[in-house]
């Protein structure tokens, strides 16, 4: 009977335990589903791998005639896996002292035993991602992966190599804010405007969570590859971008002034073959640079001054209210509408008297332009804003760059800013606001016969040097006014060249050129009392069969000259001068490829680069040695033969031939400073190749092309 009591009261113990333990695995189950569900995303999102994004590399920016712009350059961080799964121990005690030797020798910024103590505290630490040098270029991780140790492979030494990619200008300024900025939250210029074309398609790969929130790929193999973008060959001409950014600078600190703009643009097609942005910058010593800081071409909009008179002019014409060949009565150069007094550039001279409203077009006078304006829509003004609206002159460009405005002009007569002066205001372009860009493709118009194109900065789309896309030229109107009008705008503008304010500097016996001076107050804060002064000078050539339009502006000049004759004409001539003596009038058409058909030279420099390009261009070639990393080429009529090119530790290599990028990868492998003049293909060093680079820390470049 008590063995029985015993039990029963054993069975009620295990009885009580098991339903104490089924009550708290309850509890457990449902603080688990309905209270740590949150804390479980969280670590399932820290989980140790994950699938992540591999960035393509972005697509290059050409220039017109084949010249890279803008390129994606690969630099290399150098980390270590002290715990790496391959690793031999014994491998690691006999190489360490040798890595880090070759380390020390490649890098000097850093000991042997300072790069030694690097590689003992990963293994103490167990650091499975030790930083071992940053930002290498390709030969640097070359040179690496051929050392002792390193050579034995990612998994066997525990060496990472991590590419990033870093956005390079071979150019420098040259069409700087042109091409644009490549910035994670800033994006400007063609960089942004063909952003989706020239950044690919993202890849994934998997990689593992290391601490310190570092991911590391946990192999070279990709879930799905990233794409490379595509390439944007751009209109713009490097030669023509050249002469303007050179002229324009020179003519900007000669005068002192703010900031400058020159742009030039194929008439029928709209292409801009080079845009100009220079602005003053003061360094902390005080020395005066222009910059390429702003695109003032499209964001900067300013009273264009006597520009405008074509504009104002043609709308009364196309109206059939005045003709060229009607007189106005200028007077003494100075009259009084309202109580405002316009004058006239040479009144103290006793001004220009009876004329006709093509001189007072290629005089550029004021009063005779504001009194024939004044004739045609003094009863009607609204008939004159109407007329400036059905010639586009309201709208935006409706360009594909970040920042553009509408232009700033008064649409109705009702508007509260309408005074009794605002139509001769206008009439001599004040009251009224435009870029740059604006300006002129309203000459370009003239020049094209009436017919609006849109500005367009690029002309194709490419992958490994074939067009699949060509950026058609886009009409923006039709027809903004009659055969007769823009025939009578021909003649008034030929005329500023051959008679008028430009004859002086424009006027030459090889070719003819059209356009009109212009030379404006420039508001500051809304007032004119500070006497700041834009200079201009918009037009085409060559004059009977226009080919590209140009306009320069001038903005605020501060030695005594101010005038559009003496600033901005000069630019505008040096333009025109290179591409005439170019022979930029004829004919340029997008090829089908980047390459021509028939074999081109190369440039020296890598041979997996080089034969890589053969061989997507199924070009003929034979090279003398597999193994050679650096070649030079020679071009014959069917077969390009690839030659070993020597590079020697401590000697001066021979990069005349080179591109930039290449000869920079070797002479800053041989712990050189480059100096470098101009851009293009390297045509002269100035430390004869084969010569010992002992003593020599700093070589000079001299290129094809000076900037």
């Amino acid at each position: 009977m008590k063995n029985v009591k015993n039990i029963a009261i054993k069975v009620w113990v295990m009885y009580m335990l098991i339903s104490l333990l089924g009550v708290s695995i309850a509890v457990k189950v449902f603080a688990i589903q309905f209270f740590a569900e949150e804390s479980w995303e969280v670590q399932a999102q820290e989980s140790a791998v994950q699938k992540r994004e591999i960035q393509p590399t972005r697509g290059q920016i050409f220039s017109a005639d084949k010249l890279l712009l803008a390129t994606s350059i690969s630099e290399f961080d150098v980390r270590w896996d002290s715990q790496a799964g391959s690793m031999d121990e014994e491998n690691l005690r006999l190489y360490i002292d040798s890595a880090s030797y070759a380390l020390a020798q490649l890098f000097p910024e850093k000991t042997q035993e300072e790069v030694r103590t690097d590689f003992q505290s990963a293994i103490q630490g167990k650091n499975r991602y030790q930083l071992i040098k940053r930002d290498i270029d390709f030969l640097q991780k070359k040179t690496i992966q051929e050392m002792p140790f390193f050579n034995l492979g990612r998994f066997k030494s525990g060496f990472i190599f991590e590419e990033k990619r870093k956005r390079e200008k071979p150019l420098g300024k040259l069409a700087n804010r042109t091409i644009g900025i490549h910035r994670e939250n800033q994006k400007v210029g063609i960089e942004r405007a063909y952003d989706l074309e020239l950044s690919g398609i993202t890849g994934y790969r998997l990689e593992e969570k290391l601490a310190g929130n570092v991911w590391k790929p946990i192999s070279d193999d990709y879930i799905q590859r990233p794409v490379e973008g595509a390439d944007v060959i751009s209109s713009i001409h490097s030669e023509v971008q050249d002469v303007a950014t050179t002229s324009l600078e020179n003519m900007l600190q000669r005068h002192n002034c703010d900031w400058g703009v020159a742009i030039v643009m194929e008439v029928e097609t709209g292409y801009i073959k080079a845009m100009t942005n220079l602005t003053k910058f003061e360094g902390a010593s005080g020395n005066i640079s222009y910059q390429e800081r702003m695109n003032q071409s499209i964001l900067t909009r300013t009273e264009p001054g006597s520009t405008f008179k074509l504009a104002s002019l043609l709308a009364a014409i196309d109206d059939g209210l005045i003709d060229i060949t009607d007189s106005v009565d200028t007077g003494d150069g100075t009259h009084q509408f309202y109580e405002e007094t316009m004058r006239d550039s040479d009144w103290k001279e006793g001004g220009l008297g009876t004329i006709s409203i093509q001189e007072a077009f290629e005089k550029s006078s004021n009063v005779g332009c504001a009194l024939a304006m004044q004739r045609a829509y003094k009863k009607n003004p609204q008939q004159y804003l109407d007329k400036l609206s059905s010639m586009g002159l309201y709208n935006p460009l409706n360009l594909n760059f970040k920042g553009e405005q509408p232009p700033i002009i008064k649409s109705s007569t009702g508007d509260k800013r309408w005074s009794g002066v605002s139509l001769t205001q206008m009439a001599i372009g004040y009251e009224v606001q435009y870029s740059p860009l604006q300006t002129l493709s309203f000459y370009n118009t003239i020049a094209n016969n009436g017919r609006m194109m849109k500005p367009l900065f690029a002309q194709a789309l490419s992958r490994r040097g074939e067009v699949f896309q060509t950026i058609e030229p886009e009409v923006l109107q039709e027809k903004i006014l009659s055969n007769s009008t823009i025939r009578d705008a021909h003649i008034m503008m030929k005329g500023v060249v051959e008679r008028g304010t430009a004859e002086r500097v424009l006027k030459n016996d090889s070719y003819s050129m059209a356009g009109k001076t212009g030379t404006a107050w420039a508001a500051v804060d809304g007032s004119y009392i500070n006497k700041k002064y834009q200079a201009s000078f918009c037009g085409y050539f060559p004059a009977e069969k226009p080919k590209y339009s140009c306009i320069v502006v001038v903005f605020n000049p501060q030695n005594g000259v101010y005038y559009g004759s003496a600033l901005a004409a000069p630019v505008f001539k040096d333009i025109a001068d290179m591409m005439y003596a170019k022979e930029f009038f004829k004919s340029e058409l997008v090829s089908e490829k980047i390459v021509d058909t028939s074999l081109p030279a190369s440039k020296d420099g890598h041979q997996s680069e080089i034969t890589q390009v053969y061989n997507d261009l199924g070009m003929n070639y034979s090279s003398s040695s597999q193994d050679a990393s650096w070649v030079f080429t020679e071009t014959g009529d069917t077969q390009v033969k690839v030659k070993p090119k020597t590079i020697k530790k401590d000697v001066m290599p021979y990069v005349v031939g080179m591109g930039l990028k290449d000869a920079l990868y070797l002479l800053e492998a041989q712990g050189l400073r480059v100096n470098i003049s101009g851009h293009g293909t390297v045509k002269k060093q100035s430390i004869k190749s084969g010569t010992s680079l002992a003593n020599t820390s700093l070589v000079s470049l001299e290129m094809s092309h000076n900037n």
